[in-house]
Formats: C-alpha cells, sequence, structure tokens
C-alpha cells in the first residue's frame, strides 16, 4: 500500500473538488484514500459548510419585522432560498408571523368594501317542494 504523507494530503486537498478527483490526483483509490485521511485524523468529507454569506440579526429584523417583508422576498434580496431564511430566524430567535401577515397589507386594504351576505333561502322553498 502506497503511503502518502499528512503534509501532502493537507496539501493537494484544497485543490480538488471531490473526493474521486483527490483520489486520482494522488493516485490512490478512494477506499485506500479515505483509509489514510482516517489516519491521519483528515476529514474524509467534501461538503461545504456554509457559503460564507454574512448576515446581521438586526437586518433581518428590519426586513421581517419592521418592513413586514415576506421569507422569499428576502431571499431574493440575498439570493438564497427562503428556508436559509427561516434558519436565520431560528438562530437570531425571532419570532416568526403568522404566514398571511405580510399580504394582509397588500391584497386588503383598509377602505375596501366589506361583502354583506344574504341569508339562503329555505330549502324547500328553493327546491320547489311544499310541505303537505
Amino acid at each position: 500500500m502506497t503511503m502518502i504523507s499528512k503534509f501532502d494530503l493537507e496539501r493537494i486537498r484544497p485543490t480538488c473538488k471531490t473526493l474521486k478527483e483527490f483520489a486520482e490526483k494522488v493516485g490512490l483509490s478512494v477506499p485506500t484514500l479515505v483509509r489514510q485521511l482516517r489516519m491521519y485524523d483528515l476529514p474524509t468529507s467534501f461538503r461545504r459548510k456554509g457559503s460564507g454569506l454574512k448576515v446581521t440579526k438586526e437586518e433581518i429584523y428590519q426586513l421581517y419585522v419592521n418592513e413586514k417583508k415576506a421569507l422569499r422576498e428576502i431571499a431574493s434580496m440575498y439570493h438564497v432560498t427562503h428556508q436559509s431564511v427561516a434558519q436565520w430566524l431560528r438562530v437570531f430567535e425571532i419570532d416568526a408571523r403568522d404566514m398571511h401577515e405580510p399580504n394582509i397589507k397588500k391584497n386588503y386594504p383598509k377602505n375596501r368594501k366589506k361583502r354583506t351576505y344574504k341569508p339562503k333561502n329555505d330549502t324547500n322553498q328553493s327546491l320547489g317542494n311544499e310541505s303537505i
């Protein structure tokens, strides 16, 4: 079994995007490479943690609570998914609003006319049946 030094593994790893590409660069099979990475206590996963996007609690609070923007609106501003914005709210401990609250102001202005509903006719009369 070919042994690669820890120094070489740490030097080459940042240049690769996948474990397969890393194995090809060092001339090992993927299982052998994983075994050596574990032997040196190096990470075996190539998952990236976070996008590096820095968002402050004040920004999110301003947009979500004060300006009453919807999660999807905030997400489009930061080019992330609405699930990411929901995660930020949980991390920053900002209470969620009612699901329809951001749309109430847009769709239902205060000066709109209210509908009045007339009571339904008696079912016997509406069907033309007369009681005997």
